[in-house]
């Protein structure tokens, strides 16, 4: 989540509150269905810092695209489609207050994102995988068959 690296972590700054959630959240939840998430095969990190910083530094990169693509979206769409409204004709929020987007607005902006989320997706699940593989192998690259009994890890 690129705004998990800024100052503007929820669009305070901006007048954008609402757009980590709506990003990190909404968005994956209503169209995630259509993303793909296969990836390559972990690899190893010869450098742990130098690879954690890469990410952080790869997250922060898109924070500018993700604020200034919902602001211009933001002034050219229209203003009473833009959020979901409750049974009173109020803008309806989660539970944490933030505003829920309308599926119009919400297919819009994931659209203008360009497939962003969805490899941010993909980044995340090949870091955790590299990772991981970099630790077995830091490990020694133990036998994993016999940790835990073949009842504990059968598939049903």
């Amino acid at each position: 989540m690129p705004l998990h690296t800024a100052l503007n972590h929820n669009g305070q700054l901006t007048n954008q509150v609402g757009i980590h959630g709506f990003w990190e959240s909404q968005l994956p939840e209503m169209f995630g269905d259509a993303y793909n998430f296969k990836v390559a095969p972990a690899k190893y990190i010869s450098n742990v810092a130098t690879g954690t910083w890469d990410i952080i530094n790869h997250s922060h990169s898109l924070e500018d695209t993700l604020l200034s693509t919902e602001r211009i979206l933001h002034a050219s769409f229209p203003k009473d489609q833009i959020y979901k409204l409750d049974s009173t004709g109020h803008i309806a929020k989660v539970w944490y207050g933030d505003p829920i987007y309308s599926y119009a607005y919400a297919t819009a902006f994931n659209k203008a994102l360009n497939g962003m989320i969805e490899n941010q997706l993909r980044h995340a699940i090949n870091d955790v995988a590299n990772f991981w593989y970099t630790a077995w192998v830091n490990a020694g690259s133990p036998d994993l068959d016999d940790i835990d009994s073949p009842e504990i890890i059968r598939w049903k």
